[in-house]
């Protein structure tokens, strides 16, 4: 898989997860599918500022085990994590999403 390919994928699993982290229940839980299967295509070319809130997110996920009310205090950081992803893939790869809200 390429990096442009890996870098949608992630956006897209990043956006799932700030609602999980915004839902602040138990029941839902946040996925690190894409984001494992697809790690070496991602930082290939990520710039480094990138990365690393890309990394701290995923650090975050994986340490509280992604259910929603562990997540609750780390919404910054997924979200600043999922916006410098989604602004870089918009901006350096030419991608478009659906518009947030």
């Amino acid at each position: 898989m390429d990096h442009v390919a890996a870098v949608k994928a992630v956006v897209f699993e990043l956006s799932g997860n700030a609602i999980v982290a915004n839902s602040g229940r138990g029941s839902a839980t946040a996925s690190t599918k894409a984001y494992d299967a697809l790690m070496i295509p991602l930082y290939h070319s990520l710039p480094s500022d990138v990365a690393t809130k890309v990394a701290l997110a995923y650090s975050i996920i994986n340490t509280v085990g992604g259910r929603g009310d562990n997540l609750a205090g780390a919404r910054l950081q997924l979200g600043s994590a999922q916006e410098a992803l989604r602004s870089y893939a918009i901006n350096r790869l030419s991608l478009t999403f659906p518009p947030t809200k």
